[in-house]
C-alpha cells in the first residue's frame, strides 16, 4: 500500500470515528434530557418574575459576546495565514490612503 493510500485509510477511519463519537454524544444528551423530564418533581419554590428577564438578558449577552469573540479570533487566524499584521488597518479607508 502506498503512503497516499495509507493516508486515505487513516483519514477515512478518523472521519468514521468522529461521526460515531458525535452520534453517541447526541444519543447520550437525548437520553439524559428524557431522564430529566421523566424524573420531574415539584419544586415548592417561588421564582420572582424579574428572574426570567435577568436569565434572558444574561443568555443574550453571553451569546452576543461569544459571537464577537469568535469573529475576532477567526479574523486574527485569517490574518496570520494571509500575512497581514494585527495593527495593519483594513477596510475602505485604508485602501483609499494606499492609492493616493
Amino acid at each position: 500500500m502506498s503512503k497516499r493510500g495509507a493516508t486515505r485509510v487513516v483519514h477515512y477511519r478518523f472521519q468514521r470515528m468522529a461521526r460515531s463519537s458525535i452520534a453517541s454524544g447526541l444519543a447520550f444528551a437525548y437520553v439524559f434530557a428524557v431522564l430529566l423530564l421523566i424524573s420531574e418533581q415539584p419544586a415548592h419554590a417561588y421564582i420572582d418574575p424579574g428572574s426570567g428577564s435577568l436569565i434572558y438578558q444574561t443568555a443574550l449577552t453571553l451569546l452576543l459576546g461569544a459571537g464577537f469573540f469568535f469573529r475576532r479570533t477567526l479574523a486574527s487566524i485569517g490574518r496570520l495565514f494571509r500575512g497581514r499584521s494585527a495593527d495593519t488597518a483594513s477596510g475602505p479607508h485604508a485602501q483609499r490612503q494606499e492609492h493616493r
